[in-house]
């Protein structure tokens, strides 16, 4: 295949792989507590042509030819979403730094960065698919109203008590590359210790983790402008390198009339 095609080729994968990202992010532009994701590209191989020499004592620097570009990865980006008041006592989000950590059903642990929980059937508090918080937390079948503190601690209102009972603690987990962890659906995460470190684990508005607020929701942190100027101008990148492969087949297409 024709050089300019094939390193082309590699041009028009990368910009239809940032479109994929960008479609994503502003899909996810209303999703409670998404992080935005961006590709990571690379130079691919550069072919020498020609070695470097300094024969007859005149200096040559060769002859390099790049091959193209490739994705490597994906960054999110963690910066938070701004706060959304709902009202309701079992809406959680976190104010600064941390995880909240939750059991599967199988016992694995995932991380959120909050939402929406409820109590279950069985009393405890748990995520909307039934995943509990860990530790976990039970609520007294009496218990009128929840408080939870900015230092995540849960509080109860049991009937016919005027003091408030300390139910559980909401504890959370930071990590040393939150860009090493795992997203899957539902915007949670899974830790890989290869690439996001072991979990480092603590209380809210301590030791640098954020506070707790119960009664709101962290907003997508997706940024929709820079996100359409952004699409504008993959586009735009994407017309610039078919250019590239059009003007080499016409250079070929030229070279066989003239054969």
């Amino acid at each position: 295949m024709n050089g300019t095609l094939s390193t082309a080729a590699t041009g028009l994968n990368a910009y239809n792989t940032k479109l994929q990202f960008i479609s994503n992010n502003l899909a996810n532009s209303q999703t409670t507590g998404y992080k935005s994701t961006t590709p990571e590209f690379a130079t691919l191989m550069t072919i020498n042509v020609i070695e470097p020499s300094n024969a007859g004592g005149a200096a040559s620097a060769g002859l390099q030819i790049g091959t193209g570009v490739g994705v490597i990865g994906s960054a999110t980006n963690f910066k938070q979403g701004q706060p959304v008041e709902t009202g309701k006592p079992l809406d959680l989000m976190i104010n600064g730094d941390g995880f909240i950590p939750v059991v599967k059903q199988d016992g694995s642990r995932l991380y959120t960065r909050g939402g929406s929980f409820i109590i279950n059937a069985d009393g405890q508090i748990s995520t909307r698919d039934n995943m509990l918080l860990d530790p976990e937390i039970s609520v007294p079948e009496n218990t009128e109203s929840i408080t939870i503190a900015s230092d995540g601690r849960v509080l109860a209102k049991l009937s016919g008590e005027v003091d408030t009972t300390e139910i559980g603690q909401i504890q959370l987990v930071k990590f040393a590359n939150n860009n090493g962890l795992r997203a899957i659906s539902g915007t949670y995460y899974e830790r890989n210790i290869k690439t996001s470190g072991d979990e480092i684990t603590g209380n809210a508005d301590e030791n640098g983790f954020g506070s707790m607020m119960q009664g709101y929701l962290e907003a997508s942190n997706v940024n929709s402008t820079k996100e359409l100027v952004d699409m504008i101008e993959t586009q735009r990148g994407y017309e610039q390198v078919s250019k590239t492969m059009t003007a080499a087949s016409d250079m070929m297409k030229t070279l066989n009339q003239s054969l």
